[in-house]
Order: C-alpha cells, then structure tokens, then sequence
C-alpha cells in the first residue's frame, strides 16, 4: 500500500476529504476462498485509518458479481454507476 500524496497536502486541502482508494485486490484461484481478500482489505483498511482516512474508494466493473458481493458483505456500498472498460466508454 502506498500513499502518493503528500498528507500534509491533502489536508491543507480545505473543503476536501482525503479518499483512500483501492486499486486492486487479486488473489489466485486456487487461493480463493481461503480469507486472503479479506485480510487484504483488513489491511488496506488500517492502513487508511492510520492515515487517518475516513473514506475508502474503489471501481468494480459493474459486471463482475463475485467482487460487487464481496465488497457488500464488507460494507462497501454503490455509489454510481459507470459504463465504460478501459479506454471504452458508452
């Protein structure tokens, strides 16, 4: 986990809160199942409120259901909806 931003920049930010953003979590299929996402995301967590960070940001396509369901089981909820993959948007 890395922080780009220079903290002390992002809180000097005034009306703006800093967002923790998730860019990805991966785990091998014959790993899953096993808790890793979720010690991952455990992690990723911590690390946000050490920052202290609030807010926890991350893009699932809209059609990948297991992810969408693993995040709701975590308490992330949809917040918008977005069409478009990689550089395809419509």
């Amino acid at each position: 986990v890395q922080c780009t931003v220079d903290l002390e920049v992002v809180l000097e930010a005034g009306a703006l809160e800093a967002v923790a953003y998730i860019e990805s979590i991966a785990v091998a299929r014959p790993w899953r199942g096993a808790g890793l996402a979720s010690r991952l995301l455990n992690f990723m967590e911590d690390k946000a409120r050490a920052w202290g960070l609030r807010l926890i940001a991350l893009h699932v396509h809209r059609d990948n259901w297991s992810a969408l369901r693993f995040y709701e089981k975590k308490g992330f909820e949809v917040t918008s909806d977005w069409l478009g993959w990689g550089d395809k948007f419509f």
